[in-house]
């Protein structure tokens, strides 16, 4: 997986709607912790997916933190705890996590680790 930093944390993007970019106090091209994050958020680990909002922010965060995936399935007839596999969905606590809201608006399904090759600073700003 190309979206890993040096230290071993997985870079997961999450799109957010306006009002929750001037509730936390988001800065574009700024990295700044969230003031009213939920303790745990949806994020994307393979593609940008835009579901209420279409400002990209990025966290890197270390495997433990990591709470379900799109990857395990569930007892039930989706066969998966999230919508769909097309989500690549994982389950993080994000609350207090440095979180980077790139000023680029990435459209629905750009794929992430396509995003940090072509801004190679990006992992430094997390």
């Amino acid at each position: 997986m190309g979206n890993r930093t040096k230290d071993g944390r997985i870079i997961l993007a999450r799109t957010e709607a306006d009002k929750a970019i001037k509730s936390n106090g988001f800065k574009s091209g700024v990295t700044s912790k969230g003031k009213v994050r939920r303790r745990m958020e949806s994020t994307s680990v393979v593609q940008v997916v835009e579901v209420t909002g279409s400002n990209t922010t990025f966290f890197a965060l270390p495997p433990h933190r990591i709470f379900a995936t799109y990857l395990q399935s569930a007892p039930f007839s989706s066969g998966t705890v999230f919508a769909t596999d097309g989500e690549n969905e994982f389950l993080a606590i994000v609350d207090d996590a440095p979180t980077y809201l790139t000023p680029q608006k990435y459209k629905n399904s750009t794929i992430i680790s396509d995003i940090i090759k072509e801004d190679k600073k990006l992992t430094a700003k997390l």
